[in-house]
């Protein structure tokens, strides 16, 4: 099945890994509609501390190709 998915899409990649005080400032001034934790230790943590903040985040489980947006 295809579907067409209408929307923009931004990607950060990170030479080195940024700690959670500079992401948070980072997310902040970009204030995006929705942000997808996908990598590190602590995604779900990291997305529950960004929604208590006010921001919609989830962090997909690893491997997971199915999920609401």
């Amino acid at each position: 099945m295809d579907i067409e998915v209408k929307m923009r899409v931004r990607r950060f990649d990170f030479s080195a890994h940024a700690g959670r005080k500079s992401l948070f400032e980072f997310v902040k001034k970009l204030n995006p509609e929705k942000i997808f934790c996908v990598h590190g230790d602590h995604t779900e943590e990291f997305a529950e501390e960004l929604r208590r903040d006010g921001f919609d985040a989830v962090a997909p489980l690893a491997n997971n190709r199915v999920f609401s947006v």
